[in-house]
């Protein structure tokens, strides 16, 4: 390795400028090996002879090629290439070749990609989604490009319904959605026979009393199962409490007897807070009688709030209970005027 005498940078011994300040080394050279320069000489002398008569010959076969130039690569001609690989690499010729280079790079980062748009001449849709529409909601059909990102939604406007006609026991009821509107016709009876459906009806005042006596027990029995749900809620409610602390379920006390206990406990903790207030620091026994206390207070304290949730859960039990007696006699006073309202509507049409 040698230093180049104008950067001081590190080149090859063989290199004929240097690649960091682009500084000819051939003068340099030419001095130190004076006979090279004669048969570098010789050789261009015979590099160019060579050329000129690729270039003669080149002159007198182009009017014979009948291939076009934009046809294709023309062909090698005898000697061209061996006048191509024989040329001797001087200064001007590299810098040359590395200025070109350097510009086909240049033009090569600058220049734009281009891509093709692949639905130039229309998208590719396929139906993927569809979400069907329905008597009072819009559906829609959406399609995607196979061959991009593209997407065409398609609103489907609502159905409406389609309703039957109403009929002597029914209303009207769509095709679609069964969805009723307004209410039945009601039989047009003469004579036993219903004008409008021609079924034989009997007693028709009495089957509409009985039917609207079932109605009103229906809806009676709904609000009493409704009360016996919000009861058997409060019991779930309560029924946790009493597992936590090991007690019976149901309680064997009532919630004045657990009250009574949390006063109890109550008390107990007040008592104990004070005692360990006032323990006596100089007292030989006052590490033992201060543990004590602590454990006491602990005791308590654990005894008030078992006792203060019992008594909660029981008193919220209890009023379920009250409650749940209060449903039963409502429930076996319905079923009782339900019967006697069938039976006076039998009397009635006898």
């Amino acid at each position: 390795m040698k230093k180049c005498p104008n950067c001081g940078a590190e080149i090859s011994d063989e290199a004929r400028y240097c690649i960091h300040c682009m500084t000819p080394l051939i003068a340099k050279q030419e001095a130190k090996e004076p006979k090279r320069n004669h048969a570098r000489l010789f050789a261009a002398i015979g590099v160019a002879s060579l050329v000129l008569a690729a270039a003669v010959l080149l002159i007198l076969l182009l009017p014979k090629m009948q291939r076009k130039p934009s046809d294709g690569p023309q062909d090698t001609l005898p000697g061209s290439e061996t006048a191509e690989t024989t040329e001797p690499v001087t200064e001007e010729t590299t810098q040359k070749e590395e200025t070109e280079t350097g510009a086909e790079a240049v033009t090569t980062e600058d220049e734009p990609e281009t891509q093709e748009d692949p639905c130039l001449k229309g998208h590719d849709y396929v139906k993927k989604t569809v979400r069907a529409a329905t008597c009072t909601e819009d559906g829609e059909e959406v399609y995607e490009c196979t061959r991009c990102d593209a997407k065409n939604v398609v609103r489907l406007p609502a159905l409406g319904h389609q309703f039957q006609e109403a009929t002597c026991l029914q209303p009207k009821i769509c095709v679609r959605c069964r969805a009723t509107n307004g209410a039945p016709l009601g039989h047009l009876v003469k004579f036993g026979i219903c004008g409008r459906c021609g079924n034989e009806v009997e007693n028709a005042p009495r089957s509409a009393e009985i039917a609207a006596e079932n109605a009103r027990h229906e809806e009676a029995l709904a609000e009493i199962n409704a009360e016996y749900a919000e009861i058997d809620s409060m019991e779930d409610s309560a029924k946790p409490v009493f597992t936590r602390y090991n007690e019976p379920f149901p309680p064997k006390k009532t919630s004045m007897e657990y009250y009574n206990l949390y006063l109890d406990w109550s008390y107990s903790l007040s008592e104990a807070q004070i005692n360990y207030r006032y323990l006596n620091p100089s007292d030989p026994n006052y590490e033992i009688k201060k543990a004590q206390q602590e454990s006491w207070i602990e005791d308590c304290a654990y005894g008030k709030a078992r006792y203060e949730a019992l008594s909660d859960a029981a008193g919220l039990y209890e009023r379920a209970k009250a409650r749940r007696s209060a449903n039963d006699e409502k429930l076996t006073e319905e079923n009782a005027l339900h019967e006697s309202n069938l039976i006076a509507i039998d009397d009635k049409y006898r």
